[in-house]
């Protein structure tokens, strides 16, 4: 089996053959404060089976997020992934697996490269860099500038009223 697809984001979820990704394609972090607690963290897998029997046995998935200094964040994540029931394939259709992972209590110590490792039966499928950032804050947009309009003139005040005299 292959990884297809592998997506960072707020949060995931796969159900009925359908993905629900809540603010995905996440690609940094940039945090206010070291350290930083990160609630959750969702991650989207697609695995691909090139041979029906890869998705009849037993896998083991393994998660591990490095931090800049080679040190893992977290302790390693291991998911057993069971064997699947395969319905008949279309012509031309192909075999995959969706996984959602959402890992809560993850604290940020040091800004730097992360790296998120994803293993299957041992072997590294991928390592992606998640970069870090301490105090990087989305700039304030720039006030427009708005037209000043001309004061409205007013008419002029009636003439006053002088008293009679008797």
């Amino acid at each position: 089996m292959r990884l297809d697809t592998f997506l960072i984001a707020d949060a995931v979820t796969a159900a009925e053959s359908r993905v629900y990704i809540h603010a995905g394609s996440l690609t940094r972090l940039n945090v206010p404060m070291l350290p930083f607690p990160v609630s959750q963290l969702g991650l989207y897998l697609r695995l691909q089976a090139d041979k029906d029997s890869e998705l009849r046995k037993k896998h083991l998935l393994r998660i591990v997020i490095m931090g800049p200094a080679g040190i893992p964040n977290i302790a390693p994540m291991e998911f057993p992934l069971m064997p699947q029931e395969l319905p008949p394939l279309l012509e031309g259709e192909q075999r995959f697996m969706d996984i959602a992972i959402n890992i809560g209590g993850i604290t940020i110590y040091r800004a730097g490269l992360h790296n998120i490792e994803v293993y299957l039966d041992g072997d590294l499928l991928r390592s992606t860099p998640l970069p870090v950032q301490l105090g990087m804050q989305a700039p304030e947009p720039e006030p427009q500038s708005v037209p000043k309009r001309a004061p409205k003139k007013r008419p002029p005040a009636p003439p006053k009223k002088q008293a009679r005299r008797r």
